[in-house]
């Protein structure tokens, strides 16, 4: 049996940092020095690139009414925000009642308009 040697292209993160290539689509880069792995995607600058295994897993849904999703830069979580009110019904949408900010309130879906009902992401849950 032959084995092969497949040589990964990289560089310290230093240097990667400061080159900023492009990969090539599923091209994989290292940095030599910390072991951080980032596969490209035809396009993305190096410095734009997540590492390879980094991502954020979102917390659980139930039980949150009233609740929007925020983030530190690190983590997500489910806040509370006054900008969202509470209450409402089964198929009501969230509208601005002003120019102001966090001015909202639910509303009925008027008539018109080119969506056949409510946008599914702006629907009260029953």
């Amino acid at each position: 049996m032959t084995g092969f040697l497949y040589r990964l292209r990289g560089g310290t993160a230093a240097n990667l940092a400061a080159v900023n290539p492009i990969p090539a689509k599923r091209e994989p880069l290292v940095e030599w020095d910390t072991g951080n792995i980032k596969i490209g995607d035809g396009a993305t600058p190096w410095n734009d690139l997540p590492y390879a295994g980094q991502h954020t897993e979102l917390p659980p849904q139930s039980g949150h009414a009233g609740k929007v999703l925020g983030t530190d830069g690190t983590s997500v979580a489910w806040v509370v925000t006054s900008a969202v009110p509470n209450g409402g019904d089964a198929g009501d949408v969230l509208t601005k009642t002003s120019s102001a900010d966090g001015d909202t309130g639910w509303a009925a879906p008027t008539a018109g308009g080119a969506a056949s009902g409510p946008h599914p992401f702006l629907t009260m849950g029953a």
